[in-house]
């Protein structure tokens, strides 16, 4: 029987030329990797099933052992989205960063990754300083 570890999630908005999306990034309590991602498309999304797809592929690569970057690597390389680009051009809305859902998908998840991270050694360097006590306070 398989344990069970502790997760904490993060959810991220992310406005696209497709609309808004939001991002779900589970991380491990003890490590801080991630455990998984979820991407809910807007109803609007033209590509919904596509961005599911996706999502589920994201999970699957990291359940299989890819790094964030490997992962980022291969987002970062799908190109630009002519519905992206407009939407950007126009300026009615402020779209993410990136060109395109998986480009934008690839710098939120790098982003809260580091986040995460760089969270958890605060919170590991606060729970060691609070468990030194120097021998005079013991008196």
């Amino acid at each position: 029987m398989m344990e069970e570890r502790a997760t904490i999630g993060k959810r991220l908005t992310l406005t696209t030329g497709c609309g808004k999306m939001r991002m779900l990034v589970y991380f491990y309590k003890d490590t801080g990797e991630i455990d998984c991602t979820y991407i809910e498309p807007s109803q609007s999304a033209s590509c919904a099933n596509c961005m599911t797809g996706l999502s589920r592929m994201m999970s699957l690569a990291i359940k299989k052992g890819a790094t964030i970057d490997e992962i980022c690597d291969q987002l970062n390389s799908c190109g630009i989205c002519p519905v992206y680009a407009v939407a950007r051009a126009s300026g009615d809305i402020p779209v993410s960063q990136g060109g395109s859902c998986p480009l934008a998908f690839a710098i939120a998840l790098k982003q809260a990754y580091e986040g995460f991270k760089e969270g958890l050694k605060n919170e590991q360097r606060t729970e060691a300083r609070n468990r030194y006590t120097r021998p005079d306070q013991n008196l």
